[in-house]
């Protein structure tokens, strides 16, 4: 568990300092607001927000989160000398999900659809996979195997993006949905036990909320499911050996931050 904390602790330090920075950017001087003197008959209309929002050219994001992984496995038995009665398999708690990403607004009127690229990382673990068989002699065999493997998967992704900026009191919050499609590249920490598909088709979709600090920066939450499916080879012993497919999708819940460059009107 120690790699994921690091992890955590190196992305808060770079999230602190580009937010740092991009409110230095933002208000380079600090001046004294204007004091005005309230009339019985009129008074200065206040602004319902502190900030516009604007269009903007491109955008970075980076954010981190817990996934829930939805191993299953598919057994190919037509390879089989033996009949599974029942199957099962124990994932581990040590889920952790990391994003990064880079997006581009569509021109006027598209002005509220963005695409980009997305590079995700996702690190989960298999404790325990349990067989029962019988073969042709019937004769019912209990097949199982401890600390399978630790999967690392990471997740190039093109994705299409729809959101909408609501004025929330002094601020803004900007709902959104996004879609989109690419490829996994799967790694199994011990393929001599179960070896997984390399490189497998990726689908993710999201529904996410952000909470806009200024122009240049929001924060936000996203909960986001990614689809991975891939062939694998189980030798949970010198015996034994099962082929099929495993379900390696998962649903991740992400907090992050995003910052915004190239300005244009207000929108």
């Amino acid at each position: 568990m120690a790699r994921p904390f690091s992890l955590v602790q190196l992305f808060c330090l770079i999230a602190l300092f580009l937010a740092f920075s991009a409110t230095a950017q933002e208000q380079p001087y600090s001046q004294e607001e204007p004091v005005f003197v309230s009339s019985p008959y009129r008074s200065p209309l206040e602004r319902e927000t502190d900030f516009d929002m604007v269009s903007y050219t491109w955008a970075l994001r980076l954010g981190i989160g817990y996934s829930i992984s939805f191993i299953n496995f598919t057994y190919d038995t037509d390879d089989l000398d033996v009949d599974i009665l029942s199957e099962s398999c124990d994932n581990g708690y040590d889920n952790f999900a990391m994003n990064f990403e880079i997006k581009f607004e569509l021109p006027h009127p598209f002005h509220r659809f963005a695409f980009g690229v997305a590079m995700d990382y996702n690190m989960f673990s298999l404790d325990k996979v349990s067989l029962k068989t019988l073969d042709s002699a019937d004769v019912i065999a209990n097949i199982s195997k401890d600390d399978v493997a630790r999967f690392h998967v990471l997740s190039f992704i093109g994705f299409l993006e729809y959101r909408h900026p609501i004025p929330m009191g002094k601020t803004w919050i900007s709902p959104y949905a996004r879609f989109g499609i690419g490829v996994n590249i799967n790694n199994s920490t011990k393929e001599n036990t179960l070896y997984v598909q390399k490189s497998t088709l990726a689908l993710m979709a999201a529904i996410g909320v952000e909470y806009h600090l200024s122009q240049q920066t929001s924060v936000f939450f996203e909960p986001r499911w990614h689809y991975n499916n891939a062939n694998f080879v189980l030798r949970p012993d010198n015996t034994n050996k099962f082929t099929g497919e495993v379900d390696l999708s998962n649903l991740s819940f992400l907090i992050g931050v995003n910052f915004y460059f190239g300005h244009g009107k207000a929108l």
